[in-house]
């Protein structure tokens, strides 16, 4: 059973000696363990101090509580104090978070990859908010560009195959693949007089592995006569379209 210090706090029988009787604050200390408001420690080779006596027999002995003359001074160095770090007491003071804001940021995925440059806000917000610096985030911007050309590039190579092989079957040109193939060229080769870029501009939509889109192209070819003359979209003779020609060039 603890017995009582005189001024209503229970002290543990096996406190440390010098500590029953010593004010719970301080200030009844030796000279050499008065608290001066910054975590004043006490002297090497001195007794617990008398707060301490109120703590479980386990942390009685603790020497890093010894440190604090006072319990105030325990509950100083514990705190955290956001600053700028040159702040507060203890080991445990915490540096305040500044918000990172990119200033002149000009990296973006690319037209190809993302044409309204929504994906690359939604990437900016997401890597400010996280507090990431802006010399990452341009690098992760960059690697993410490089990498959709390397991934667009194998999709080209590989879905050509593939639609090579949709073509050959009879849901699309069958027995009549190779005739088509012929159509198909003179198509394209008549829009690309127009447009020199249909080619680019085929692979970076992808429009140039769809079958849909090979069809198309057959077929406005069947409508170029191999002199190269354009038909005409209308039967001879009435006024009806002719659905073998799915396009009218002008002459």
């Amino acid at each position: 059973m603890g017995t009582n210090d005189g001024n209503g706090t229970a002290v543990e029988p096996n406190a440390p000696a010098g500590a029953a009787g010593m004010e719970p604050q301080g200030s009844a200390l030796p000279e050499n363990n008065q608290s001066n408001g910054e975590g004043t420690q006490k002297s090497e080779g001195s007794t617990a101090p008398g707060w301490m006596a109120q703590l479980p027999n386990d942390l009685k002995v603790n020497t890093d509580l010894q440190k604090y003359a006072t319990l105030a001074d325990f509950v100083r160095s514990t705190q955290t104090v956001e600053s700028d770090g040159n702040e507060g007491d203890g080991d445990h003071t915490s540096r305040k978070t500044e918000p990172v804001k990119y200033e002149k940021f000009k990296k973006s995925l690319g037209d190809d990859s993302d044409p309204f440059g929504l994906i690359g806000t939604s990437m900016r917000e997401v890597l400010e908010s996280s507090q990431v610096p802006q010399e990452v985030a341009e690098k992760v911007f960059d690697k993410l560009a490089e990498s959709h050309s390397g991934t667009t590039r194998q999709m080209i190579e590989k879905g050509k195959d593939w639609c090579e092989a949709q073509l050959k079957t009879d849901k699309w040109w069958g027995a009549d693949y190779e005739e088509n193939r012929k159509a198909m060229a003179r198509g394209f080769n008549a829009l690309s007089k127009e447009n020199p870029d249909l080619a680019k501009a085929l692979d970076e939509t992808g429009a140039s592995i769809n079958p849909a889109v090979a069809d198309l192209v057959a077929r406005i070819g069947r409508s170029i006569k191999e002199d190269g003359s354009i038909g005409s979209n209308q039967t001879s003779g009435s006024g009806r379209r002719n659905s073998a020609v799915p396009v009218h060039y002008p002459d």
